[in-house]
């Protein structure tokens, strides 16, 4: 399933970030901070920076 998390890497979006990527989910995380990115990324999730 494709799901989009929006709060970045925050107490609730973090740990349901990787829960749902370890379930084989497709996972979009957006955040406004580009040095978020990496960070993202690195859980298997794809990142979308903006504003």
């Amino acid at each position: 399933m494709k799901i989009i998390i929006t709060g970045s890497l925050g107490h609730i979006s973090k740990p349901l970030t990787i829960a749902l990527v370890q379930k084989g989910h497709a996972i979009t995380v957006i955040s406004s901070k580009p040095e978020k990115q990496k960070e993202i990324e690195s859980l298997g999730a794809n990142a979308a920076i903006g504003s």
